[in-house]
């Protein structure tokens, strides 16, 4: 039972596409998975709208590079020969962007402080601006 276990759990894309193949490399299943990132790209945009502070519209980019990658994944599964290259370079850049942004933005990692653990560096309370936007 354990072998079952971990070789349904270590396989599980194979299993998903085995038994799911039409459902797993239709169109659908490409924009439920980009529903996600259209959402938070329209919830930056809003927020831009409201505030007019840039910061909205670079992480709006940071959602929107979501957009290639998922598509081009859903045509490398169709032609793996073509698109291969593509997809690969649209999760560079992906993974690129969402990296630094987290780094730079949400955690804040070389904003300067001073105080907390290595000179700010894990200042835990600093962490991160405040969430909510002001009632108007």
């Amino acid at each position: 039972e354990f072998y079952d276990n971990h070789a349904y759990n270590s396989n599980h894309s194979v299993w998903w596409e085995q038994r799911r193949g039409p459902c797993a490399a239709s169109f659908f299943n490409a924009s439920a998975l980009a529903l996600p990132f259209w959402c938070r790209f329209f919830q930056c945009l809003a927020v831009y709208k409201q505030t007019r502070q840039p910061k909205n519209l670079w992480n709006a980019l940071k959602y929107a590079t979501a957009f290639p990658l998922i598509y081009t994944g859903h045509l490398e599964k169709q032609h793996p020969a073509t698109y291969k290259h593509i997809f690969i370079l649209c999760a560079i850049i992906q993974s690129t962007a969402t990296f630094t942004w987290d780094i730079l933005m949400d955690w804040t990692l070389f904003k300067p402080r001073t105080g907390g653990l290595l000179c700010g560096l894990f200042d835990f309370f600093t962490f991160r601006d405040s969430l909510l936007l002001p009632q108007q």
